[in-house]
């Protein structure tokens, strides 16, 4: 083979590649768009359910831990009470947070 030969093939082999490159990139991108995207909102509020759940059952543990049974009225109060503070930690965290 020639060295022109050469770079012609090698030429002809980079611009093959390039474009299956760019082929399974949109691929990716389409597949993404069609299938993913579209299930993440379900996945973000099925994420803060869980985590709502767990922070109660967790909130309702450390009330319990205090000698608050469940379903008396000092437990839901401590329980009302943790809620308020975490609301208001995350207020506080979205206020630093922004520039």
């Amino acid at each position: 083979m020639k060295t022109g030969g050469l770079k012609t093939y090698l030429a002809r082999l980079h611009a093959e590649i390039e474009c299956a490159l760019w082929a399974m990139l949109f691929t990716g991108m389409l597949f993404f768009a069609v299938f993913v995207a579209p299930g993440i909102p379900e996945a973000q509020r099925r994420a803060a359910a869980a985590d709502a759940e767990q922070f109660m059952s967790r909130c309702s543990e450390y009330c319990e831990k205090w000698g608050l049974p469940r379903g008396s009225v000092r437990h839901a109060e401590c329980m009302q009470d943790l809620k308020q503070f975490r609301t208001e930690i995350e207020n506080k965290i979205d206020e630093n947070m922004l520039p």
